[in-house]
């Protein structure tokens, strides 16, 4: 019998080496254990980073916001007989790595009391 999480890495392993793609969802072992991508320093690339999604019935699902805002984005994706997320776009101000870990990056954001601060993001179906 084979061992599905040793057949998940090796899809994995797969798409470091570039002979798998995340085009597609399609593979449910590929997701077992959870895929987690970062992007930062979005504002090198673009001004607005917009992300986008298609399901199976072809809803196209979109995630839009200003990188001088957010200037991090994750994506989670996971698949078992628990939990199925595909998390296409997370944007945040930082990587979700921690208190000390963003503070030792220059990302922590610290707020005076009563101070406020606004981020927008468009999220919808196109």
């Amino acid at each position: 019998m084979s061992n599905p999480r040793r057949s998940g890495w090796r899809l994995i392993n797969g798409f470091w080496q570039g002979e798998a793609s995340l085009a597609t969802l399609n593979e449910p072992g590929f997701y077992d254990p959870e895929i987690v991508f970062f992007a930062d320093e979005l504002d090198r690339y673009t001004d607005t980073p917009e992300f986008s999604m298609i399901a199976p019935d072809g809803t196209t699902f979109v995630t839009r916001f200003a990188s001088a805002e957010l200037n991090y984005m994750t994506r989670w994706i996971l698949y078992n007989g628990d939990q199925q997320v595909a998390a296409f776009a997370l944007p945040a101000t930082c990587r979700p790595e921690g208190f000390l870990a963003a503070q030792r990056n220059g990302t922590l954001l610290q707020l005076e009391p009563q101070q406020t601060r606004t981020f927008t993001v468009t999220t919808g179906i196109v």
